[in-house]
């Protein structure tokens, strides 16, 4: 768990005034505190909606944007994905896709998806966490649905939580807590408390999971995310792009690797980067999971 920017905790009597007039707000902790627009790495919970609608249309011809009540809908770049069915919309991020899916699916399909990935709900962990929030019972018109589904309009979320539902892929539908301290030992050695693996909640069954992982290892090979890939490991992910307020967007990933056998999950956000998740989220995403796959043992 890394929050950047950072400062140094034996200064913290000297720094205190500059720390806390800092306007970048060191000491906020992005990682459990901060809540941001997903972009489209959101695109993973409304994939599994949609895989959970009977009778749903999966494919879908795209011309690169979308007229949804009057907003319009583009691609990254107003590009025409064609033919597409589910499989290629998440590995293209097609936007319009997902924009226009999600009014069939309908927001209650796609809020119990997010609330069993822990959004809107307490994420039990050693640090305060704030709770990510879709409003879905709300009465959201088609367009703030639709802007859901590719993770912008009313959605929020730590990039904890997003750790959480790459690991959950990883785990076959199963979402685990997240543990800071594995244990703590006394001077003597012995053991005063210690961390043990706890599942929170069925995100969604290994059948789904394992297609969804399917489809996120293919992003890496050929879709939005191919600065992820790591030689000779087989890595799942997904890129996101999300508008904000500010103008300039934030850049995401969100992945875990080896995808047959996860040893590592990741969430990367860059606040403001204004380039694509892809470009800039996906190579430091790549770095971690090398450095935790060659140097960490279980």
């Amino acid at each position: 768990m890394v929050s950047l920017p950072d400062f140094d905790a034996s200064n913290l009597k000297e720094d205190w005034k500059e720390i806390t007039e800092n306007p970048d707000s060191p000491l906020i902790n992005r990682a459990t505190q901060g809540l941001y627009a997903p972009g489209s790495t959101f695109k993973i919970i409304t994939t599994i909606a949609a895989l959970n609608t009977a009778n749903l249309d999966k494919s879908y011809e795209c011309t690169g944007s979308t007229n949804i009540n009057g907003y319009v809908f583009k691609d990254y770049q107003g590009k025409a994905h064609g033919n597409i069915d589910l499989k290629q919309a998440l590995v293209k991020s097609c936007n319009t896709y997902f924009t226009e899916k999600a009014i069939e699916i309908g927001k209650d399909k796609i809020g119990n998806v997010a609330e069993k990935f822990m959004i809107n709900n307490d994420i039990p962990f050693d640090l305060p966490i704030k709770n990510s929030q879709f409003p879905f019972r709300e009465n959201l018109g088609k367009t703030d649905i639709a802007a859901a589904a590719i993770g912008q309009g009313k959605l929020l979320v730590t990039p904890l939580n997003m750790a959480l539902i790459a690991s959950g892929i990883a785990n076959g539908g199963q979402v685990v807590k997240p543990i800071l301290v594995k244990e703590i030992i006394s001077k003597n050695d012995k053991i005063l408390r210690r961390n043990t693996t706890e599942i929170l909640s069925q995100g969604t069954d290994s059948i789904i999971a394992n297609e969804v992982k399917d489809m996120m290892v293919e992003v890496i090979k050929s879709g939005t995310g191919t600065n992820a890939r790591i030689k000779n490991v087989k890595v799942a992910g997904k890129t996101g792009t999300a508008e904000n307020s500010s103008g300039k967007s934030h850049a995401w990933f969100v992945g875990f690797a080896p995808a047959d056998d996860p040893k590592v999950a990741v969430a990367v956000i860059l606040e403001e980067e204004g380039s694509t998740g892809g470009k800039s989220a996906a190579p430091i995403a790549r770095d971690i999971m090398l450095h935790v796959i060659n140097n960490i043992n279980e």
